[in-house]
């Protein structure tokens, strides 16, 4: 009996704990309402924050299409990311003439989320919503290595950097522009695999969303992708999404 009752004592306040992460979620929602509303497939989001927020969003962005990694990377280098032929990487100023997926010695698929950390088996290894096109050299730097904003510089290229950023080990600082495409990358990634994302790294994401908002190029990506895998990032339809999780 003493451990019936611990153990619902327990679960009680974790229960509790989760509710207060966000105690504002209602005046939150309230705001929101004043100026903006939901598209229809995330009105069920309404009123939720945290734990509820990420399964109902979570739920929506698993309805996808399994597609493999060889067709991902046709679409990302033919037609996704291709700019009158031609595809540039996002790390660095290095662009690439091409109608297909090029030599991977030059140019290949940045996986936002490591393949190492996660992202190595379908879908997950082949969801357009995370992968760039990525000059090779720099794609090696990177690595696995974790993002942030970079103090102490190792290396850079101008537009990157890897260094350390006041945690522990080396660490990874995408070019600016593209900062807010990382971060609501990672934050999809989180919800749709459910994956933990370390607090440090959350920190910028969060404050790289807001820095770097959604333009008009990523919507574009976003609506392209979602033609071809039947999904898209609930951050870029509705950045304010964050705001109502608590920790992702």
């Amino acid at each position: 009996m003493k451990y019936l009752i611990l153990t619902l004592a327990c679960s009680l306040f974790t229960l509790s704990s989760i509710h207060a992460s966000t105690p504002n979620c209602e005046k939150l929602w309230d705001k929101f309402n004043e100026t903006k509303t939901l598209s229809a497939k995330y009105k069920r989001v309404m009123g939720n924050c945290d734990r509820e927020a990420i399964m109902i969003i979570g739920s929506i962005a698993k309805k996808a299409s399994s597609v493999s990694y060889k067709d991902a990377k046709k679409r990302m280098f033919k037609t996704l990311d291709n700019r009158n032929g031609r595809v540039c990487s996002v790390y660095s100023d290095h662009c690439l003439q091409t109608r297909k997926v090029p030599n991977h010695r030059e140019m290949n698929a940045e996986h936002t989320w490591p393949k190492s950390r996660g992202a190595d088996r379908k879908p997950a290894i082949s969801d357009l919503h995370h992968l760039f096109p990525c000059n090779s050299e720099v794609n090696s730097i990177r690595s696995s290595h974790p993002f942030c904003e970079v103090r102490d510089v190792e290396w850079t290229n101008g537009m990157s950097s890897m260094g350390t950023g006041g945690g522990r080990g080396k660490c990874f600082e995408p070019p600016h522009e593209h900062k807010g495409n990382v971060a609501r990358s990672m934050m999809y990634f989180s919800i749709r695999y459910n994956k933990k994302i370390d607090s440090r790294q959350e920190n910028f994401f969060r404050k790289w969303h807001k820095e770097d908002p959604v333009d008009q190029m990523e919507i574009d990506r976003n609506n392209a992708i979602s033609r071809f895998q039947r999904n898209t990032n609930p951050f870029i339809d509705h950045p304010e999404l964050v705001d109502f999780i608590a920790d992702f």
